[in-house]
Protein backbone atom coordinates (compact mmCIF):
# COMPACT_ATOMS: atom_id res chain seq x y z
CA UNK A 1 0.00 0.00 0.00
CA UNK A 2 2.73 2.58 0.62
CA UNK A 3 4.49 2.01 -2.28
CA UNK A 4 1.36 2.61 -4.37
CA UNK A 5 0.66 5.40 -2.29
CA UNK A 6 4.69 6.67 -3.35
CA UNK A 7 4.01 5.68 -7.01
CA UNK A 8 0.61 7.80 -6.95
CA UNK A 9 2.64 10.32 -5.52
CA UNK A 10 5.41 10.65 -8.26
CA UNK A 11 3.00 9.98 -11.25
CA UNK A 12 1.26 13.22 -9.55
CA UNK A 13 4.07 15.27 -9.31
CA UNK A 14 4.80 14.57 -13.01
CA UNK A 15 1.32 15.56 -14.40
CA UNK A 16 0.69 18.55 -12.39
CA UNK A 17 4.07 19.74 -15.07
CA UNK A 18 1.73 18.97 -18.30
CA UNK A 19 -1.86 19.17 -16.92
CA UNK A 20 -4.26 21.86 -17.73
CA UNK A 21 -5.11 24.67 -14.68
CA UNK A 22 -8.70 23.49 -14.72
CA UNK A 23 -7.75 19.53 -14.79
CA UNK A 24 -5.15 20.36 -11.87
CA UNK A 25 -7.50 22.12 -10.28
CA UNK A 26 -10.11 19.50 -10.86
CA UNK A 27 -7.70 16.93 -9.55
CA UNK A 28 -6.86 18.71 -6.42
CA UNK A 29 -10.72 19.47 -5.61
CA UNK A 30 -11.71 15.80 -5.73
CA UNK A 31 -8.17 14.72 -3.67
CA UNK A 32 -9.68 17.19 -0.60
CA UNK A 33 -12.79 16.28 -0.96
CA UNK A 34 -11.51 12.18 -0.81
CA UNK A 35 -9.55 13.30 2.23
CA UNK A 36 -12.25 15.18 3.97
CA UNK A 37 -14.64 11.79 3.16
CA UNK A 38 -11.80 9.36 4.79
CA UNK A 39 -11.83 11.53 7.61
CA UNK A 40 -15.41 11.63 8.29
CA UNK A 41 -15.85 7.96 7.75
CA UNK A 42 -13.64 7.27 10.93
CA UNK A 43 -16.65 8.66 13.29
CA UNK A 44 -19.47 7.99 11.08
CA UNK A 45 -22.55 5.65 11.09
CA UNK A 46 -23.02 2.44 9.42
CA UNK A 47 -25.10 3.76 6.56
CA UNK A 48 -22.94 6.71 6.25
CA UNK A 49 -19.68 5.12 5.93
CA UNK A 50 -21.34 2.74 3.40
CA UNK A 51 -21.95 6.07 1.46
CA UNK A 52 -19.06 7.48 1.90
CA UNK A 53 -17.37 4.51 0.18
CA UNK A 54 -19.94 4.68 -2.40
CA UNK A 55 -18.29 8.74 -3.22
CA UNK A 56 -14.95 7.92 -2.50
CA UNK A 57 -15.53 5.54 -5.45
CA UNK A 58 -16.45 7.97 -7.63
CA UNK A 59 -14.46 10.19 -6.55
CA UNK A 60 -11.64 7.99 -8.00
CA UNK A 61 -13.21 7.52 -11.08
CA UNK A 62 -13.34 10.62 -11.85
CA UNK A 63 -9.50 11.24 -11.05
CA UNK A 64 -8.63 8.27 -12.87
CA UNK A 65 -10.72 9.69 -16.16
CA UNK A 66 -8.31 12.94 -15.75
CA UNK A 67 -5.61 10.92 -15.36
CA UNK A 68 -5.83 9.06 -18.36
CA UNK A 69 -6.04 11.87 -20.46
CA UNK A 70 -2.39 12.61 -20.10
CA UNK A 71 -0.94 9.36 -20.53
CA UNK A 72 0.45 8.35 -23.45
Amino acid sequence: MVTNMLGDSLIFNRLMWVMSDEDFEEVHNLSTTHFKLVNEHFDAAPERQAEIVEEVELLRSRKAALFAKYQN
